[in-house]
């Protein structure tokens, strides 16, 4: 059954006792800015669905950078910070007021919390984070790539403030748009937390309120205003560790965790790409009999760039025999016989395949490279 959703009371007694002077109450002046803090400690346990935050925890979280290009970067579980900020809405105009983070720490996920209280309290917001951040060795969003951390830095520059970023920044939603772009329609985080952590979040704030919200409550001043914000960045910090969990087991070993072959065919299709081939080809071969024949085509181009012809050659002939690909494995197969073993005749015969089974846009180069193969035959006929 999916754990009880992470409930976070505004007014609740903080368990960091050490840390009391550095809460100061809603509406107190603390070095020209008014911001309040929060923390708490989640059991590595308690997640969300079955995933809970200690499976990151067993799990090789360089995996996590791998990209087109990078094999990932060693690293440890206890050393990733994952953020999240709430604004009152993008682009220049729009004021970072809350920021959420999640860390592990002995036994526990914790979870602070950074609200400015008002629009001045965006600069202790700011500067609250930079000290936070200071020494991190890697930190992990989502979308933040392109949302959260650009937002962060040009509100700095404005508050003439500078964050110390790590120099590992780590985006969840660019890894699942290339792992599951083959499967899921929606790739938001909450999507993914219903497709791939089968966990639904019961009575959330839709993020598209929060600025709403957060204007009611600066004119209003009524502190319920704020708990069902800090509730849903709280859920949003926490889960993306039991998403980045899912992600990391999927990508150490993708026929044992992966129950799709979409999902299996993108992850080889991003290991092609990040550098690990043997591994690549690996997982092409064990889903090239179904999606269409989309493996095997992947598999055929992996072999001819290797200049392993023969291979390629008997990759496009497996998908012409299974029906896949329509007249592209007979042109790939016309090419192999007409360039590499001068054989027109086969050539020939394979163009024709093709053009049976071409469509419209199809058939005016097949046309030509059977008119091209004939006149190549007739030259070495005696």
């Amino acid at each position: 059954m999916p754990a009880r959703p992470l409930k976070l009371d505004l007014y609740a007694q903080q368990t960091a006792q050490q840390h009391e002077n550095e809460r100061p109450p809603i509406g107190q002046q603390v070095d020209q800015t008014r911001v309040w803090w929060k923390s708490l400690r989640v059991p590595i346990d308690r997640g969300v669905g079955c995933i809970p935050p200690e499976a990151l925890l067993w799990q090789d979280v360089s995996l996590l950078g791998l990209k087109p290009g990078c094999l990932g970067q060693a690293m440890d579980a206890r050393s990733l910070v994952f953020l999240d900020t709430e604004t009152t809405g993008l682009g220049a105009g729009g004021m970072v007021f809350l920021v959420g983070l999640a860390y592990f720490e002995g036994d526990s996920l914790v979870i602070e919390q950074l609200l400015g209280l008002d629009f001045p309290g965006e600069a202790g917001v700011l500067d609250a984070l930079a000290k936070r951040l200071a020494g991190s060795e890697a930190v992990v969003t989502f979308n933040g790539a392109t949302f959260d951390l650009p937002m962060l830095k040009s509100r700095a520059v404005l508050a003439r403030q500078s964050i110390p970023y790590p120099q590992l920044q780590i985006d969840l939603y660019q890894l699942a748009r290339r792992i599951f772009s083959k499967r899921l329609p929606r790739m938001g985080q909450q999507a993914l937390e219903e497709n791939v952590l089968g966990y639904r979040r019961e009575g959330d704030l839709a993020g598209s309120e929060i600025p709403g919200r957060y204007f009611r409550f600066l004119k209003e001043r009524d502190q319920s205003l704020l708990e069902d914000i800090l509730r849903h960045n709280a859920l949003d910090v926490q889960n993306m560790v039991s998403l980045a969990a899912v992600l990391c087991g999927m990508l150490a070993d993708p026929l044992g965790a992966c129950t799709h072959p979409e999902d299996i065919y993108c992850i080889a299709r991003l290991y092609q790409r990040a550098g690990d081939k043997q591994k690549a080809r690996a997982l092409y071969a064990a889903v090239q009999d179904g999606l269409d024949g989309a493996a095997r085509e992947a598999l055929a181009l992996m072999f001819r760039r290797e200049k392993r012809y023969e291979d390629a050659f008997l990759a496009w002939q497996d998908m012409a025999s299974a029906g896949q690909g329509g007249a592209g494995p007979y042109v790939e197969m016309a090419k192999y016989w007409e360039h590499r073993e001068r054989n027109y005749g086969k050539a020939l015969a394979c163009a024709q395949k093709a053009l049976a089974c071409a469509n419209a846009m199809e058939r005016e180069d097949i046309l030509w490279r059977i008119a091209r193969l004939q006149q190549k035959e007739a030259k070495t006929c005696p």
